[in-house]
């Protein structure tokens, strides 16, 4: 059950209405501006709720009280959800001093020495065997469809944030035709700056390959968060709490959000950036070899299959 809707509420309740394999029947209680205590309870009988899902941010403390103790007396498992708009949760983990719970300041795995050594060394090797083994022989066959496509250069540079907002490069085979708007307006579906050669490349992610270049140098990594323009940056930064948290790691190639699907700029474009960085947040606070692994893999895929969400 879930009691109102906010940006968070809605991106919990897609999951769980994707997801029927977690087995969830979803129900929402539409609140008056005076919520009625009797009339919330009676909701909980008729629908045999077991789990009530409320925004962190919602209520008022009283009212919020109220709540917790009638779902104590009916049994209800009462669940908050963090709010997109802060970051507060995500940079802190619960601890005890005794029996006393505390919250302390979050240690991110790739703030270890250790770590950091082995992803950069595998993103050196990697990298470099991708460049001799592949892009050796693909990028000047590229380079020829791009000219025969279109005038203009064969590579585009574009600055993006990196490690600690540090203003980079960004290499790209050129999608588009030579236009003004490329540095301020993002790309949407069916755009028609994008050439034919350009929509193929997209559809397969090879306009990312000369991002290899990108990682051996040491700008980006092969797995982690996307980055995005700078003005797109700079504009939600304001907007969405735990923003800043992608740039605690380098950029990737590839990243857990696109894996899943969370990228383009169909639909709701907002609803769809908070998604994002609620994945690149998990991405941080999570990663391991393990999972890079799993991304990379899952990468592959969507390149031999094509990836519906690319534009």
């Amino acid at each position: 059950m879930f009691l109102e809707s906010d940006n968070s509420t809605e991106i919990l309740k897609n999951i769980l209405q994707d997801r029927k394999d977690y087995g969830f029947k979803i129900h929402e209680f539409s609140m008056k501006e005076d919520l009625d205590y009797e009339e919330l309870r009676q909701f909980w009988k008729d629908h045999g709720i077991h789990t009530m899902y409320i925004s962190s941010n919602r209520f008022e403390n009283a009212q919020e009280q109220e709540i917790y103790r009638l779902a104590e007396l009916d049994k209800i498992r009462v669940s908050l959800i963090p709010s997109i708009a802060k970051n507060n949760f995500f940079q802190f983990d619960l601890g005890y001093i005794e029996m006393q719970p505390i919250l302390v300041r979050s240690k991110f795995p790739l703030d270890y020495l250790t770590n950091i050594i082995i992803k950069r060394t595998f993103d050196i090797f990697f990298s470099a065997l991708v460049l001799l083994s592949i892009c050796s022989w693909l990028f000047p066959l590229l380079a020829i469809l791009i000219k025969l496509d279109s005038k203009g250069p064969v590579f585009f540079f574009q600055k993006r944030y990196g490690f600690h907002d540090e203003v980079f490069n960004c290499f790209k085979f050129r999608t588009m035709r030579v236009n003004e708007d490329s540095t301020h307006k993002t790309t949407s579906e069916n755009d028609k700056r994008i050439t034919k050669i350009g929509k193929f490349l997209r559809k397969t992610s090879l306009d990312e390959m000369p991002q290899f270049i990108n990682v051996l140098i040491g700008d980006m990594s092969i797995v982690g968060p996307r980055p995005h323009m700078l003005l797109v940056d700079d504009f939600y930064k304001l907007k969405i709490g735990r923003y800043s948290v992608r740039s605690l790691v380098k950029p990737g190639i590839t990243g857990l959000a696109q894996v899943n699907g969370l990228r383009g700029d169909n639909g709701d474009m907002e609803l769809n950036m908070q998604k994002r960085i609620l994945a690149d947040a998990f991405y941080v606070k999570n990663w391991s070899v393990s999972l890079d692994s799993v991304i990379i893999f899952k990468t592959i895929f969507l390149v031999i299959t094509g990836d519906k969400n690319a534009n």
